[in-house]
């Protein structure tokens, strides 16, 4: 089970560092910036998700020829293109932004954003390759994922993923407390009403990974492996990007201090107090990227 990314120690999933940082800057412009306190939450109301959005299945959006590509993509990939840094505690290696899937992923823009009901543009993609040992831990996704197209690419029995109903973005439900029992809370909570899709191959799902709680139970053992591989594509807002802290700012330490950097940002790259004195601030500092590498096409098969 992932433990505790070291820089959320509000949050205890593994994704969880952009809405500690959130938190916390929120607490502390609570107290040193209170005038400035509404703006700084209205400018994340963009990545809010209706709470009449549900999840949507998709029966087909690539025909029989590109899901067959996409297949033996995956299939003619190298050791040396997979990362490796979620096999132990996912059971799986990935692949983001692959330059095939990048092209899919501007393709299926016009899908998402007819089913989600607003504009949207590519966040990022990762391919994922899971073993027998496969699981998917209970989270919520950064916000610059907002929304997320789940593709099932191939396996050999089904595998279900289950879902959440929206929460209240970006806040904790009442009934739940980042306690140790916290997934069992999560899971057990009535107001989120758990529903489950199981995916075949060439389908895919809609969901709000931001604002939806999602997660896979460990592969079951059995005779024969299972081996899913699944593409997701991920999304924001068209041109809110700029403030939804991954890669061009993080939501972090103090508003208004002297020194301080990597704050949350508003609309047009701003922090808060630059909003307050319309001003703009060019710093840029990465959240918690991926690892980077030049990438090579993938290998014949």
């Amino acid at each position: 089970m992932p433990s505790r990314p070291p820089r959320s120690d509000v949050y205890p999933w593994y994704d969880s560092v952009w809405l500690t940082e959130y938190t916390r800057a929120k607490t502390t412009i609570e107290t040193t910036r209170p005038e400035v306190l509404r703006a700084f939450v209205d400018a994340f109301r963009i990545f809010h998700t209706p709470p009449s959005f549900r999840v949507r299945l998709l029966e087909r959006i690539f025909d029989d020829d590109t899901l067959a590509e996409i297949q033996r993509v995956a299939r003619s990939l190298r050791p040396t293109d997979l990362e490796l840094h979620e096999a132990p505690t996912f059971g799986r290696f990935v692949v983001h932004d692959h330059p095939y899937f990048t092209a899919l992923h501007h393709r299926i823009v016009p899908i998402v954003s007819e089913v989600v009901g607003e504009p949207v543009e590519p966040a990022y993609s990762f391919l994922s390759l899971y073993g027998n040992l496969g699981v998917c831990p209970l989270h919520l996704d950064s916000p610059e994922a907002k929304w997320t197209l789940d593709l099932c690419v191939g396996q050999s029995s089904p595998w279900p993923i289950y879902f959440s109903q929206v929460c209240p973005w970006p806040e904790l439900a009442p009934d739940i407390s980042p306690g140790s029992d916290w997934e069992e809370q999560i899971k057990r909570s009535p107001s989120l009403r758990f529903t489950s899709c199981t995916l075949e191959p060439g389908q895919a799902v809609v969901f709000s990974g931001s604002s939806q709680w999602h997660y896979r139970d460990a592969i079951p053992d059995g005779p024969g492996a299972n081996s899913p591989s699944c593409c997701s594509f991920t999304s924001s807002p068209r041109g809110a990007r700029s403030c939804s802290g991954r890669r061009t700012g993080r939501a972090a330490s103090v508003c208004g201090s002297s020194g301080a950097r990597g704050r949350p940002r508003m609309p047009k790259g701003q922090l808060p107090d630059e909003v307050a004195h319309d001003e703009r601030s060019p710093h840029r500092e990465p959240d918690h990227p991926r690892p980077r590498r030049r990438r090579r096409g993938p290998a014949s098969a």
